[in-house]
């Protein structure tokens, strides 16, 4: 499953240099799924290739946590493949699925607006590859 974490910052760095034309190539990837996704479809390509630039692919195996409830907001997220199961669980430990994110779908977006980052919810990969 792949997504693309939105986490702008001023001090953000690559953790190596890519070659120019593979960054151009990464940017012109990301920006095509951010134009799918119905929260930046009106923006103009320059706008996108702007957001693509900043952004970070992360890949999860199935099963695993993207954040866990309390965790700090690093972002919002958009599906690039595959699903995220977003849940909370409650008092007696049972899961209670809260929606189910597919390709091209955005999340957590208003976990940047509070200090108290993902509150009450999950995100767990759901379908393989």
């Amino acid at each position: 499953m792949a997504i693309i974490a939105a986490t702008p910052g001023p001090n953000m760095v690559f953790p190596y240099a890519m070659p120019a034309d593979v960054r151009a190539l990464r940017t012109t990837a990301i920006a095509a799924t951010l134009r799918s996704c119905q929260l930046f479809s009106g923006l103009p390509a320059v706008d996108l290739d702007a957001i693509a630039a900043f952004a970070t692919l992360r890949n999860l195996p199935k099963d695993s946590y993207l954040f866990h409830e309390g965790d700090l907001s690093e972002g919002f997220y958009v599906v690039q493949k595959g699903a995220i199961n977003v849940h909370r669980v409650s008092a007696a430990g049972k899961e209670q699925i809260i929606y189910v994110f597919r390709a091209g779908e955005s999340f957590a977006e208003a976990s940047m607006a509070v200090e108290r980052g993902y509150r009450r919810m999950r995100a767990r990969l759901n379908l393989p590859l």
